[in-house]
């Protein structure tokens, strides 16, 4: 599976970390790194999310890191003129576009084209998308493009998790699941981007597992902080 190449984006500038907006409202340690923190903090009504580096290295994070995660929830569906619960801000809609789109598989990031089409070569009853029409849409150098349109809404709803806090009273939720704790929108931004990690079932196709958020450029940070979902 080929992996996307990464977005060329312009790095964040980095503040001292005494300039990052308080009070925090969450608070999670990144993993393999010390004194390396994801904080949030509530400026007006828009949640601000920062990585943290307090420590004296520099640390590195290559492009498509995942960053935060949506561990357990439910699917729900949403169609045209159902009167039942329409998606809610922290809801991650199941909406995916064309050949083009990346998505994770077995943790690899590879492409829609790709599986649609080794799938079309292996089983091609099999090669759908689940809750998605497919229309083939050759391209000049691109024969195998194609698009994808939701047939309805079908959303990821984050289940609330246990959550400890700090003496400082800052949130502690596990990182696995911290990208569930605001609103979707948070990260779609210049750093940071959802993406959908799928498996293939025999009756679906190709089906939702559940959404992650990953770095849309690579990261290296020294001493200071980084604004992650600045717009």
């Amino acid at each position: 599976m080929r992996p996307r190449t990464a977005l060329a984006v312009t790095p964040a500038p980095v503040v001292p970390v005494a300039h990052v907006p308080r009070p925090f409202t969450h608070e999670v340690e990144v993993g393999g790194f010390e004194r390396v923190a994801l904080v949030a903090a509530l400026v007006g009504e828009a949640v601000q999310i920062y990585l943290l580096n307090c420590g004296e290295t520099v640390v590195e994070l290559p492009a498509r890191s995942l960053i935060a995660g949506y561990y357990q929830g439910k699917f729900l569906h949403h169609e045209p003129g159902d009167d039942g619960s329409a998606p809610n801000a922290n809801d991650v809609v199941f909406s995916l576009t064309d050949s083009a789109q990346a998505v994770l598989v077995g943790g690899q990031e590879t492409t829609l084209q790709d599986l649609i089409v080794a799938k079309r070569e292996a089983s091609p009853s099999e090669a759908k998308i689940a809750y998605h029409a497919i229309t083939d849409a050759p391209a000049p150098g691109d024969p195998a493009h194609f698009t994808a349109a939701p047939k309805y809404e079908v959303y990821f709803r984050p289940h609330e998790l246990k959550a400890t806090k700090s003496e400082e009273d800052q949130i502690r939720v596990p990182l696995g699941h911290w990208a569930g704790c605001f609103p979707a929108s948070t990260w779609s931004s210049s750093l940071t981007e959802i993406i959908w990690s799928v498996r293939w079932t025999q009756t679906k196709g190709l089906s939702p597992a559940r959404p992650q958020v990953v770095l849309r450029s690579a990261v290296r940070l020294g001493p200071g902080a980084i604004w992650l979902n600045a717009p």
